[in-house]
């Protein structure tokens, strides 16, 4: 997502009518950074990924990644992003990737590929106020516009727009309690739109 596009690239944004702030925890320093191995009592972030999604079609084997504070701060891209996770009490990000075995034999404007990243938070409140956070930084880096995913979740914001690669991009960032989902598709061309796709995988990665 010619080379066949890869998977949606990280980046982040905001909530639509994100929850009431209750008081808030006292925030975590960089020194006091949490343990991923912590779950607090929650199901282990990696057992929500999908096993499988309907789209692409001929998905080859799907490729996991498990990123770092670090590696997460350095794909956001902002001087502030180590601190700002350190304080949101981000603990732990993981990636499944499903893409087509062989892009170029979809039709075109097909979605190829589809992206699965699941960031914990220390608490419902964080990965709501973290949903702005990371889903701007796609608006302010990229032009991104806004697209209608339905009441999933808590808070949610779909984006749509054209990658680096020249390809349709869609993502759907969805907030369920402490965790923060991120849903992107991307299409074989530019003229593709991979919206449908990327919304019927958050509806059964989310609800289902």
């Amino acid at each position: 997502a010619t080379a066949p596009p890869t998977a949606p690239t990280e980046a982040a944004a905001a909530a639509t009518e994100p929850p009431v702030r209750a008081a808030r925890p006292t925030r975590r320093t960089a020194e006091a950074a949490p343990d991923p191995g912590d779950t607090g009592g929650q199901v282990p972030v990696e057992e929500l990924l999908p096993a499988t999604v309907d789209t692409p079609p001929d998905a080859a084997e799907p490729t996991d990644l498990t990123r770092t504070l670090e590696e997460v701060a350095t794909n956001l891209g902002t001087e502030d992003a180590t601190t700002r996770l350190t304080e949101l009490g981000w603990q732990a990000n993981v990636v499944r990737n499903f893409e087509s075995a062989d892009p170029s034999g979809l039709p075109p404007g097909s979605t190829s590929a589809i992206s699965v990243s699941i960031h914990r938070f220390d608490s419902a409140t964080s990965a709501a106020e973290a949903l702005p956070y990371f889903s701007d930084q796609l608006v302010s880096g990229s032009g991104y516009d806004e697209f209608e995913i339905g009441e999933l979740g808590e808070t949610r914001r779909g984006l749509v727009g054209v990658n680096s690669q020249g390809v349709a991009d869609a993502v759907a960032y969805v907030q369920v309690g402490p965790d923060l989902y991120r849903i992107g598709g991307t299409s074989t061309t530019e003229e593709g739109d991979p919206t449908g796709d990327v919304i019927a995988a958050a509806e059964q990665i989310v609800a289902g």
